[in-house]
């Protein structure tokens, strides 16, 4: 299965986030902040990042773009889910997000989600 890192503030939604994808098989690393997620992404090389965007440290906007800025992490898909913002205003807002998911969200749909995105051939994820 995949490794995944999760970046979110909030501990139950971490957590949530955790077991929800262990339960499906994966290896899933949490990160509490921006700062943190992306100094897994640089040591880990995941298949997926999960992120929210309101976080301490750096945004989940700014997460992926520093992500995408690096040779090493630039073909990692990026999933944002948001409390604060729209689907419409991730996909609109930002190229280097992959796909978005608005807070609160249900727990099928993220499975649904994260597959869909580690499904997806490598060429399309490379943006």
């Amino acid at each position: 299965m995949a490794l995944i890192v999760t970046a979110e503030d909030d501990p139950d939604v971490r957590e949530l986030i955790i077991a929800l994808l262990q339960r499906e098989g994966h290896t899933v690393v949490g990160a509490p902040d921006g700062v943190s997620a992306l100094s897994e992404a640089y040591a880990h090389r995941p298949d997926l990042m999960i992120t929210d965007n309101d976080m301490p440290g750096i945004s989940g906007f700014e997460l992926c773009k520093r992500l995408k800025e690096s040779a090493a992490t630039r073909h990692i898909p990026v999933l944002m889910i948001s409390g604060s913002l729209t689907e419409a205003q991730v996909e609109a807002g930002l190229p280097c997000v992959t796909s978005s998911l608005a807070k609160p969200f249900r727990p099928r749909v993220l499975r649904e989600r994260v597959e869909a995105l580690l499904s997806s051939p490598a060429s399309e994820r490379r943006r």
